[in-house]
This record gives structure tokens, sequence and C-alpha cells, in this order.
């Protein structure tokens, strides 16, 4: 004979192999800490993927390197999935795509030419 229990008849407690302390602290004893970034989101993105690509310029705009968006492609590290989202925020209007490539083109690594073409000005 098969006997189904319902939810009421199940007690409220559960153990778990491990406590978990999830107090959560007075609000007067929160520390206000207040940091002053003066960068983008996209900027920070773009040097997200250099970092976790341990290259500088690695990541290049969709518009700039003609690519396509591959929806069905879902494997990847970190910078792969960092460059979907600055690709996706790419897709979606002309002006976001002048955005990322303004962006882009600020952190260029800068060459000794450039360097040298402005020591001259």
């Amino acid at each position: 004979m098969l006997s189904l229990l319902s939810a009421t008849d199940v007690k409220d407690e559960v153990t778990f192999p491990h406590s978990y302390d999830r107090s959560v602290p007075e609000p007067s004893s929160y520390k206000e800490t207040e940091v002053q970034v003066n960068e983008s989101l996209i900027s920070l993105l773009i040097k997200l993927h250099n970092k976790l690509s341990d290259k500088e310029g690695s990541y290049i705009p969709l518009t700039t390197r003609g690519g396509t968006i591959d929806p069905s492609n879902h494997v990847g590290g970190g910078p792969f999935f960092v460059g979907r989202l600055l690709d996706s925020i790419c897709a979606k209007s002309g002006r976001c795509s002048q955005v990322v490539e303004a962006v882009y083109k600020d952190l260029l690594p800068k060459t000794s030419q450039d360097s040298s073409s402005l020591s001259t000005k």
C-alpha cells in the first residue's frame, strides 16, 4: 500500500550538516564608505575583459571586428562572457555601439609612436 504525506504532515524542522549564522547586524553598526570611481560601466567591463584575458586591448567591439553574436554558444570562460555582454550592448543601438567604440579607443594601450607624436606638439 502506498501512502502520501501532505505538506501539513511534514515537520517544519530541517537539519543541515552545518549550521549557518544568518543573523544580520543592526543598521547602526554599518560603516558607510563612499568611493569615487569616476568610470563608466563600459570602461570597467572592458578593463575586466583585459584583466581576465591577461592582455591589454583584448576586447574589440563587435562593429570594429565585423562579427555577429552567436546565441547558441554558451561555452567559455570569464573573458568570453564579459565580451558577450559588451557585444550585446553594442547590438542594442548605433549610439550604444558608438559609446563602446569610443571607450575602447580611449583604453587602447598607448604605443611609443603615439607618445612621441604627443611630445612634439
